[in-house]
């Protein structure tokens, strides 16, 4: 019986000593956190004040091909891509150019061009095509060199 005994007092002793190890865990945790709101100023990661957004990016014609309309430049990375849209007349690359570099609205591109939103979704329509079809014709030639 004495083994018994002093098992279950060393479990009572043990379960005693783990609450209290817990508890002194949980107050010295609750003591830092409160010391640091009293005396830190705690801010975010530094990599979170760094975005891509405020970042300046330089753009060099000899990496990048350029397109210019109206007075800005657009670089692009795929030739394919630049050649096609060379193709297209202004009114057109205008339209490409302000939607998906820019991301205006339609409204905004047709007030731009004086026309109406029906137009300009028209315009935008009719350059994929015509870029679609300038990536058709090259492929026939690409596959007749080969």
């Amino acid at each position: 019986m004495n083994c018994e005994s002093e098992q279950a007092a060393a479990g009572a002793m043990f379960d005693a000593f783990c609450k209290e190890v817990l508890r002194n865990t949980v107050f010295n945790y609750k003591r830092k956190i409160k010391r640091q709101s009293s005396r830190e100023v705690i801010t975010p990661d530094p990599e979170q004040y760094i975005s891509a957004r405020d970042a300046v990016f330089d753009v060099y014609e000899t990496d990048h091909l350029v397109i210019e309309f109206e007075g800005s430049i657009y670089p692009l990375d795929n030739e394919k891509l630049y050649q096609s849209m060379l193709t297209l007349p202004k009114n057109l690359l205008g339209v490409l150019l302000l939607k998906f570099w820019h991301g205006q609205k339609d409204a905004i591109i047709a007030s731009h061009f004086g026309v109406s939103t029906r137009t300009i979704r028209q315009w935008r329509s009719l350059a994929i095509v015509e870029i679609r079809k300038w990536y058709q014709e090259k492929e026939v030639e690409f596959s007749d060199t080969s």
